[in-house]
This record gives structure tokens, sequence and C-alpha cells, in this order.
């Protein structure tokens, strides 16, 4: 771009923004589904025709924010996984992130409880296939950090399982997608420190399953072979509840 170009993106990206804030706050007050184009307009300053020039429709804005919101999760999940070289205190640093992240969107993540309306919103987003796009994108680049974590505690024999790492992020995200589940089958926010807790101590602790003198391990029916050690068996697990 010549400088006149970079100086009209940046005055575009910047209107981008306040559009954005002002969705997010309208958003967190009325929810997705009762908040209108005009609303979202005045909160940022501009008239509904002027923010169509930015933004062709609602669900291009909830898009837009949500890979916004969730890059900045991704930025911090990224940060925490390399922040310390135990396995352990880092995934406790990146549930407590998540956790935290579902505490501050708690209202749009109720507002989008009604199954039909959540077919009704995925089926909106699939019109803009580019922002559809970056936003899966956005949600690898969490699932990628998980799987450099792993990777990191298997090389240091911290984690000692042998199930394929990509399979152990997807377990790890789908605990992240349990919570959130949980606090909206409540209709409430549960306990951050009390959480993460019993996540980190799920994930190093597992079940603690005591298997019967006859049945001391399950076999491996595929192959004939013993189990391969579980997620669970996790070393050095030292969290303590804040």
């Amino acid at each position: 771009m010549n400088p006149k170009e970079l100086r009209e993106q940046a005055i575009k990206d910047a209107k981008c923004a306040v559009i954005l804030d002002a969705a997010r706050q309208v958003f967190k007050e009325k929810g997705y589904w009762s908040a209108r184009v005009e609303d979202i307009a005045a909160a940022a300053g501009f008239s509904k025709p002027s923010l169509y020039n930015y933004y062709p429709d609602k669900e291009s804005i909830i898009l837009s924010l949500a890979i916004r919101e969730f890059q900045k999760l991704s930025d911090k999940i990224s940060a925490a996984a390399v922040d310390s070289d135990s396995f352990v205190d880092s995934i406790e640093a990146i549930f407590r992130i998540i956790v935290s992240n579902f505490r501050e969107h708690f209202t749009l993540i109720m507002d989008t409880n009604d199954y039909q309306r959540i077919v009704s919103l995925h089926a909106n987003m699939n019109k803009n296939s580019d922002l559809s796009g970056r936003f899966k994108s956005v949600l690898m680049s969490i699932l990628d950090s998980f799987k450099s974590l792993i990777d990191r505690g298997k090389a240091s024999g911290e984690i000692r399982s042998t199930v394929p790492t990509e399979l152990l992020a997807q377990f790890m995200a789908s605990l992240m997608q349990s919570v959130q589940m949980g606090w909206k089958m409540k209709g409430a926010v549960g306990d951050i420190d009390g959480t993460v807790y019993h996540l980190v101590d799920f994930l190093t602790q597992g079940l603690s399953i005591k298997m019967s003198p006859d049945k001391k391990a399950f076999p491996d029916r595929r192959h004939g072979r013993q189990p391969r050690a579980g997620f669970a068996d996790v070393h050095q697990h030292s969290i303590t509840r804040g």
C-alpha cells in the first residue's frame, strides 16, 4: 500500500474497532438476538447507513467480534504455554485464562443457548465464508497451542501417555467445552478457582479407577495389547487451590 492507502486503512480499522467495542457492550446488555444494528450504530456514534459501510449485517459484526476476542484469547494462551517449563503450571494458567474468558462473555454464551437459534446463527455465518474461515483459523491456533504444550510435556517426561498429541489436545478442548456447557445448564457462572483446581486435578489424576483383582487392566482389543498410559499419567502435580 502507498502512504495514502495506509492512512485510509488505519482510519477504517479504527472505526471498525469502535463499532466492535460498541457491539460487545450492546450484546452484553441486550443479548445477540435482541440487539439491533441500529442499537450498535447508536452506541458507536454512527448512523445505521454509515455502519453498513463497514459491516453489511449483524452476523458479520458478531463474527468479526468473535475473531478479535478469540485472537486475544489465543495470544494469551500461546504466551502462557511457554511461560513456564512445567506442563502442569502452564496448563493451570491456560485453564484459568479460558475459564475467566467464559465468565467475561457469559451473557452472550447464555444468549446462544437455544438450539434453533444456534442453528440459525450458524446458517447465517455460512453466508460470510471469509469471516467464518478466519474464525476457524483462530480456533485452530488455540488447539495448536495445546498440541505444542503437550509435545513439550512428552519430551520432558511429564506426560507419559502414548495417545496421539492431536487427540489429547482435543480432549483438553472438550474439558473446556464441558465447563461452558455446565455453566449454561446451571444458568450461572461457577467458581473460577475451584473449577481450575478440579480441571487440573482431573487432567493429572484422572478418575483414579480401582480395578478388581481379576481385571487389572482393560485390554486394547484392537491389537491384543495392554492399554497405553492415559492422559492422567502426568508427573509433578503441584497445583494448589487459590
